[in-house]
């Protein structure tokens, strides 16, 4: 029993330390280290794109699987993906879209009814309601049917003046797509087939092309070739914000730990800024991204930040914390039975609005053991159970996540 109490002192220092020291970017050891070209997720798992795979983890990152080639070249790459139920899509730079119908076990090209000069150099991928959409380099937007995998293309681009298209957003009904590089971009609103043009900047003879948008609460906020911008009509008008790096080539928004967080990169390096006020000022995200890479897509997944980069896969991690700054939107009772002797143990949790939860289980070493996916949860009383038939007595941490903040417990098996 002394060694035990003893362990959980260490266990309590070690999480109160981390509670204070500076988190910082570690590149994913387990993933190679090759260029990372886009990121996706879902509740459950994360997708990483190299030029011609797909590389996916449940675990949070200690494991990865990796698919079947996309594509037979070898000078292509993935420019975007998206996961819908069990199928996969890849767009890739020179050679259209890729389907894979069996988790990225084998590929096919799914590019019936892309036609025109470009469009087959895709630049972006975008999903609303049923339908799937296309950005392409030369061709405007095509739109497809979800059901059946495999549906034909067909151009979506009336009313759309320019046919290169940087960026596809959805927000709700509305799709807005960066094209041309005049200062607009182009509004859809479903049920309706019909674009119409907007300028999102006064057009000052440089080249400002619409790059990202992410909402933020009240508004949109938008990034493109001279700044960041927001608009609280819905894209229709937009403010704008200089955050002092020159031209922007590439750019992405994610929220994360209470902010959202702008990648901005150019040909001589990468940038992120953060805004806590809906885009009314940006200041430098820290820590910085490590020198030696370019950044070229950003996401939250499980309350850990991923950043895509031409050197591999990095990752800022928030330090397990046992206080959490808004824990009003949470609380946890106690885990019980604990110690724990029938195989599992429950846990308490109150939410105060809606939030997507799971719960993973480490030992003192802080080797992750299990990861109970849970989803997403209404506002309410919860009761969450997790199971452990064949771990052996000791004790061990049990870290909920809610929302990306984290709250830790301790607790003992003892049959």
């Amino acid at each position: 029993m002394k060694k035990t109490n003893f362990s959980i002192a260490l266990v309590t220092v070690l999480l109160c330390w981390m509670h204070t020291a500076q988190a910082q970017w570690q590149r994913v050891t387990a993933f190679p280290a090759v260029p990372v070209f886009a990121l996706y997720s879902t509740d459950s798992a994360l997708y990483v794109a190299t030029a011609n795979h797909i590389y996916h983890t449940i675990d949070g990152g200690a494991t990865w699987q990796v698919s079947a080639p996309i594509q037979a070249a070898e000078d292509d790459e993935v420019t975007d993906l998206l996961v819908t139920g069990e199928v996969w899509y890849a767009a890739t730079l020179l050679n259209g879209c890729h389907i894979s119908i069996d988790r990225g076990a084998s590929w096919q090209a799914d590019n019936i009814g892309l036609s025109g000069l470009g469009s087959k150099n895709l630049s972006a991928l975008a999903q609303r309601g049923d339908s799937l959409y296309v950005g392409t380099f030369g061709a405007g937007v095509f739109v497809k049917s979800l059901e059946p995998a495999g549906s034909a293309w067909t151009a979506f681009n009336l009313n759309i003046p320019w046919g290169n298209v940087q960026s596809l957003t959805v927000d709700g009904p509305l799709l807005l797509a960066g094209a041309g590089g005049n200062a607009t971009l182009a509004h859809n609103t479903s049920p309706s087939t019909i674009w119409s043009e907007q300028a999102f900047d006064v057009f000052n003879g440089e080249i400002n092309l619409f790059l990202a948008a992410l909402r933020d609460s009240q508004v949109l906020l938008g990034a493109a070739s001279q700044g960041l911008y927001r608009s609280t009509d819905a894209g229709l008008t937009w403010t704008h914000f200089n955050p002092g790096i020159g031209l922007i080539e590439r750019a992405k928004f994610t929220a994360w730990e209470g902010k959202t967080v702008a990648m901005l990169s150019k040909p001589n390096g990468s940038f992120l800024r953060a805004t806590t006020d809906q885009g009314l000022s940006w200041g430098a995200f820290k820590p910085n991204l490590p020198s030696g890479g370019l950044a070229l897509d950003l996401l939250e997944h499980r309350g850990k930040l991923y950043c895509a980069r031409t050197d591999g896969l990095w990752v800022l991690a928030p330090l397990v914390s046992t206080v959490d700054a808004r824990e009003a939107d949470f609380l946890t009772g106690a885990i019980y039975p604990n110690p724990a002797t029938a195989g599992s143990v429950i846990l308490p949790l109150t939410l105060s609005r809606k939030a997507n939860v799971f719960m993973a289980m480490y030992d003192l070493q802080g080797k992750l053991l299990q990861i109970l996916d849970t989803g997403s949860f209404n506002p309410g009383e919860h009761t969450l159970k997790f199971d452990y038939p064949e771990l052996p007595n000791g004790t061990y941490v049990c870290a909920l996540h809610v929302n990306g903040q984290v709250k830790s417990q301790l607790f003992q098996i003892q049959r």
